[in-house]
């Protein structure tokens, strides 16, 4: 990189003076008229360029060329676009480049990596003229971007996960500018250790009891997703607090469809309380807009009530076995349950009276044939008690209990059968 001088004198008549790109490009052009002298300087990256002498007219003259070259600064060590980017590698505290931007050379890029989540500050100062900042990500869409116009200082602070990323210096319109560019790095908080979607979750494993987890969400990391598995039907309790901005919180099936959300907005605690059966779920923590903020996140299960042990079929309904007398259950139906299914035999014709009873919601009540087929259905509404009456010959019979809708209860169910 060099200051290149020309002068062009000695001149009787008008000519003028041209520095051209390897391209055929103007870069400057000297105009003075008449025979004065014309001339030129330019600070110039390394590169093939031409110098131009034309007349005026059909003016005729001799003249004297004179060009010279000396060598500034520090060569051009930062790329001008992410492929070629300078690589600065693995940023823990401090790093300082020196460096120009302007007309042959608008663009200066570095690349650097993180370990851990970090807070990064960026400063572009020692200007001349106006230069520019800009932060991105490795796919090269921008994080943020400085603009404040003349020879002020430029700066960028953002706290970004573990990754790469770019740092853009760029010269505002033709403005030729050295510039001094530090970044530091330091590492905060703990290693985002959540994942950003089910596939790539936190394992919490089976949960019993609570546990705690201290994370971040906001701009460069959106969603965190913790699995846990439940051995019982337990009673979950999540809460996310400890917040300094808006971030909120979900329940979802092992097939990523949503049971509940809490959006209470603004830092507000978000919580969630839910009876669930054994099984595998997810919690997502996710921030709204670009908002940033650590958060604390509990989860608390206790087993509540008996196991599921009334099947979601007649393939796995419970097998009561051969009736006789009175036999009473109780169990649970609900969002994530919605069907219990009981088998039975009768040796002999009986009478079967079947009660479904201490309901909270709504639940309904059915007697099918061994085919699936529905003898009788119960539907009252509300908490009331479904009931069912009725004679059948000796077979194999089934009792389903069903939610109405997405209502949640536990439930009793009696079944006695009678010869007649």
């Amino acid at each position: 990189r060099s200051e290149l001088d020309l002068s062009l004198d000695d001149l009787s008549a008008n000519a003028n003076l041209q520095l051209l790109r390897n391209n055929g490009s103007v870069i400057r052009t000297s105009r003075r008229g008449g025979s004065n002298e014309e001339s030129i300087s330019q600070t110039l990256d390394a590169g093939t360029y031409f110098v131009r002498v034309f007349s005026a007219g059909n003016a005729n003259t001799d003249y004297d060329l004179d060009l010279s070259a000396e060598a500034v600064g520090p060569r051009d060590l930062a790329g001008n676009n992410r492929g070629n980017a300078r690589n600065i590698g693995s940023l823990s505290g401090s790093r300082d480049f020196e460096e120009f931007v302007g007309e042959t050379d608008r663009n200066d890029y570095y690349r650097f990596t993180l370990d851990h989540r970090s807070e990064l500050d960026l400063s572009l100062d020692d200007l001349s003229a106006n230069a520019n900042l800009q932060l991105l990500r490795n796919n090269g869409s921008v994080i943020r971007t400085s603009r404040r116009g003349g020879s002020n200082e430029e700066s960028i602070s953002q706290t970004l996960d573990a990754g790469t990323y770019f740092v853009r210096v760029f010269s505002a319109g033709n403005a030729n500018t050295d510039y001094d560019l530090d970044l530091s790095a330091e590492a905060v908080g703990p290693r985002d250790l959540a994942g950003n979607n089910r596939g790539n979750a936190r394992n919490i494993g089976s949960l019993s009891g609570s546990r705690d987890f201290e994370e971040f969400v906001g701009e460069t990391d959106r969603n965190d997703y913790y699995r846990f598995t439940l051995d019982h039907r337990s009673e979950l309790d999540l809460s996310l607090d400890d917040l300094s901005a808006n971030a909120n919180l979900q329940l979802l099936r092992n097939n990523g469809s949503v049971i509940r959300t809490s959006r209470r907005g603004g830092s507000n605690e978000e919580s969630i309380s839910q009876t669930l059966d054994a099984g595998t779920y997810f919690v997502r923590v996710f921030s709204v807009g670009n908002a940033n903020t650590d958060y604390d996140l509990d989860l608390s299960a206790e087993v509540v009530g008996a196991r599921d042990l009334a099947g979601n079929n007649r393939g796995n309904a419970r097998n009561i076995g051969s009736l006789s007398g009175s036999r009473d259950f109780e169990e649970f139906v609900g969002e994530t349950d919605r069907n219990d299914y009981y088998r039975f035999t009768l040796d002999n014709r009986s009478e079967l009276d079947l009660s479904l009873d201490d309901l909270s919601a709504n639940a309904n009540l059915q007697l099918l044939r061994n085919n699936g087929s529905v003898i009788r259905t119960s539907r009252r509404g509300g908490s009331n008690e479904e009931s069912i009456s009725q004679t059948l010959d000796a077979g194999t019979y089934f009792v389903r209990v069903f939610s109405a809708g997405n209502a949640n209860t536990d439930y009793d169910l009696d079944l006695s059968a009678e010869v007649v």
